[in-house]
């Protein structure tokens, strides 16, 4: 059965609903070409929700006594922080169904990635922090991968959230017996090691000894272990590195010195930065298929990087 597209939750502009401020949108090449064909999009706009209209002045951020306010642009005495926060407890509906989130670059109300916060008195830009609706997004939901508009230009980026959100959406509908969740962490493993071999450790422990007794406490401490800590950091070209020759000691055996050679060059242009890791990727994945590695065949980071 084919598995069904995962939900991720978006601003509506970003998909070329004309709901911004002048009525028009911004629609995203990324989120309307490419990630459309691996996501399925719930659209919101918080400034839509609260009835400031469309078209509708614009609005900014404020430091109002050292509590950030929600202001608009030409008379900061028109406060809608107030109106916001209400309207904020109601506008999550459906979002609780998303295994991510994709938000305005640089929006009072949506960006994730933090905004210029006006000071009151002199009226110019004092700090950055998040929008008060991104804010409360990731308050409301830390364990849901959240990605501004603005990085999913980069492809490194836009690729680690593309897989972040379908680890999501897969750890979240696994049948809930233990058996399921050790399986998940064995086909992960690889993919999982990425992020460094003591997150791979720390996941490893978690899952270890589960039971039908201990499952909801060891499923509860797994997603937050994962969501929470492990994928909030940094993939590097070491870790990646470090992958390849892990999934390369698997075939050993098999390579003549020549392909052998030939493997390890790929590997070494990798870290070179003169081969892309998806490349890389496929490569091993030919190997996997060619040799049967039994092991290697339902590894994520094979279906996530590359077909084989």
């Amino acid at each position: 059965m084919k598995t069904k597209k995962p939900i991720v939750a978006i601003s509506g502009c970003l998909v070329g609903e004309a709901i911004r401020y002048d009525g028009q949108h911004k629609r995203h090449p990324h989120v309307v070409h490419e990630l459309s064909k691996v996501f399925e999009y719930f659209s919101f706009c918080p400034e839509v929700a609260m009835g400031l209209g469309i078209p509708r002045p614009t609005i900014r951020l404020m430091d109002k006594g050292g509590v950030t306010h929600l202001v608009d642009t030409k008379d900061s005495s028109i406060d809608h922080t107030k109106l916001a926060k209400k309207t904020f407890k109601t506008h999550t509906k459906g979002i609780e169904k998303a295994s991510g989130i994709v938000l305005t670059r640089n929006s009072p109300s949506c960006g994730y990635d933090p905004v210029k916060v006006y000071n009151e008195k002199t009226g110019i830009p004092a700090t950055k922090e998040r929008g008060l609706w991104a804010a409360h997004l990731e308050k409301e939901f830390p364990l849901t991968p959240i990605i501004d508009s603005g990085r999913l230009y980069d492809d490194h980026l836009r690729e680690t959230f593309r897989t972040q959100v379908l680890a999501h959406q897969e750890f979240s509908e696994l049948p809930k017996e233990p058996k399921a969740l050790v399986k998940f962490h064995e086909v992960y493993k690889y993919y999982l090691y990425q992020y460094g071999a003591v997150h791979v450790k720390k996941l490893g422990g978690i899952c270890a000894g589960v039971t039908k007794t201990n499952f909801s406490q060891k499923y509860k401490d797994y997603g937050e272990y994962l969501f929470g800590t492990a994928f909030k950091k940094t993939i590097t070209t070491k870790n990646r590195t470090n992958v390849a020759e892990h999934l390369a000691g698997y075939f050993k055996s098999n390579l003549e010195g020549g392909d052998k050679k030939y493997l390890h060059d790929n590997i070494k242009a990798f870290y070179n930065n003169k081969l892309s890791f998806e490349s890389l990727i496929v490569l091993i994945g030919f190997l996997v298929k060619t040799y049967k590695q039994g092991y290697l065949k339902d590894q994520k980071i094979f279906s996530f990087y590359g077909k084989y």
